[in-house]
């Protein structure tokens, strides 16, 4: 939120997909305007902890359709 603002976030309409996440491969899909790809990537490099655990986000691909990104990611 404090990279893009409440206007920017709003703008770009993020939103985790917990249907969509794989446990054993610690993957998931994240949805976003396709306008605002580059920023959420440069964003998530900003994402150090969860649960006060260390963690590092990569981003696999970009798919314009769901049904494909879980084909090519999730799989």
């Amino acid at each position: 939120m404090s990279f893009f603002g409440e206007l920017g976030s709003a703008r770009a309409g993020i939103q985790l997909l917990p249907k969509y996440w794989n446990s054993e491969l610690q993957r998931g899909l994240i949805k976003v305007n396709h306008k605002y790809t580059d920023e959420l990537k440069a964003s998530l490099t900003f994402v150090k902890t969860i649960n006060n655990q260390k963690i590092i986000i990569k981003s696999v691909g970009v798919s314009g359709i769901i049904k494909k990104a879980k084909e090519r990611y999730l799989s």
